[in-house]
């Protein structure tokens, strides 16, 4: 090769390189949002990136909607494939009063993005402002089903956009629907949860029992216990008897209306025990260890009951070492409504196993009754309780009217 063409080579190979040099100086400079780049430093113009920050500049600063939609088709000019630029190109156009020519624009692209989720959020928010309903349907769906960290978002502009709660559900698809009734059971909405679960019902294959149970569940804390007996029987917490597991063969639920262990006191420790059951293979066991006078209140199951009606409560219990005056109990009272309280006989020291039962009379106004495992605080010198407490096979069953309630 002649020295003219090497020397040629030589300084087509320097301006190239120069060239890309610049090339990526610009390119960080606009990765990095860097508005006086795009706005003064040379060669900006030769970047899609640099016309919409001037565009969103022009838009949001100098409150030029004109200027601003120039420049976001220059920007589309330049890389075509710039979503965030046609993105903001229709929300221009939106917020001008151009609702037409903003579905048109983003239509073009539209298709293109109906699996990807990276722009779902942004086409949503586009859709209500242009107040394209099928659009606003499908991206909505889209997030409920794929987007759970803008589901809540997402819900309250679906009910800006629908009216209420109640008119979203006729619009959500079978795959969103159990993320949209957990963000109306996390809301408490309790009438629009009953509706969306009603079309559910309809779908069995969309509910588990875990849901049937977290559904039941809110309902039996929202006011609505005849609502949640009628979920729990779904699920398959009706034996033949209004209390759940009265042989504590199962691991406490802690939901609806099985048992559930609060948070256990200092002093005392409840559990299921397979030491010497009444009946079955287990029973409930409450161990008090002698250094704290226990207010226990801790051991509980929230039973479905008839308003107006008596029932009877049959279990077994025994003890051993019970210490002060103050034994421990079982005892009913009633759910979110006056008027009953009952209890059965407190054991002390050392007893064996043996049947007991007390009778109650339900109010007009109670529709769920507790059963609670308690023992009442002792107001002498040396009350610090210890000992043990078992109880086993829990009944509860309709009778005739209690003469004496």
């Amino acid at each position: 090769m002649s020295p003219w063409r090497r020397c040629g080579m030589a300084v087509i190979l320097l301006v190239m390189g120069v060239g890309l040099l610049f090339y990526a100086h610009g390119s960080r400079k606009v990765s990095q949002r860097d508005l006086s780049f795009a706005r003064h430093g040379p060669g900006a113009g030769i970047f899609a990136e640099s016309w919409l920050l001037k565009g969103n500049y022009s838009n949001w600063v100098n409150l030029d909607g004109e200027k601003a939609l120039q420049q976001f088709r220059k920007a589309v000019a330049l890389q075509p494939l710039y979503m965030d630029a046609w993105l903001a190109l229709a929300r221009g156009q939106a917020a001008m009063g151009l609702r037409e020519e903003a579905r048109e624009t983003y239509g073009k692209v539209s298709g293109a993005l109906e699996k990807v989720s990276t722009w779902k959020w942004q086409e949503l928010l586009l859709a209500y402002e242009t107040r394209d309903r099928d659009r606003f349907a499908a991206s909505f769906n889209f997030i409920l089903a794929r987007l759970p960290q803008r589901v809540r978002e997402a819900s309250f502009l679906a009910v800006q956009y629908w009216g209420d709660w109640g008119s979203v559900i006729p619009h959500v698809q079978p795959e969103g629907r159990t993320a949209f009734l957990t963000q109306l059971m996390r809301l408490r909405e309790g009438d629009a949860v009953l509706d969306l679960w009603e079309t559910m019902e309809s779908s069995p294959d969309a509910v588990n029992d875990d849901l049937r149970l977290r559904v039941s569940h809110f309902l039996l804390h929202n006011g609505r216990p005849r609502h949640a007996e009628k979920v729990w029987k779904t699920w398959g917490g009706y034996g033949g008897t209004p209390v759940h597991d009265g042989l504590f063969e199962e691991d406490f639920l802690n939901r609806a209306f099985g048992w559930r262990v609060r948070r256990q006191p200092s002093g005392a420790v409840a559990g299921r025990s397979s030491e010497m059951p009444h009946k079955g293979t287990h029973c409930l066991h409450v161990h008090s260890r002698g250094s704290d006078n226990v207010n226990f209140h801790h051991v509980f199951q929230i039973v479905p009951v008839e308003p107006g009606a008596s029932y009877k409560v049959e279990y077994a219990q025994k003890s051993r070492g019970i210490t002060t005056d103050q034994g421990v109990f079982l005892e009913a009272y009633g759910h979110q409504c006056r008027g009953l309280r009952k209890r059965g006989t407190a054991l002390l020291g050392t007893s064996p196993w043996s049947r007991e039962q007390f009778q109650m009379q339900v109010p007009p106004e109670c529709e769920a009754v507790v059963l609670r495992v308690r023992r009442r605080e002792s107001l002498r010198f040396d009350n610090k309780i210890a000992g043990d407490y078992w109880l086993d096979d829990v009944r509860m069953v309709k009778v005739s009217r209690d003469p004496d309630a």
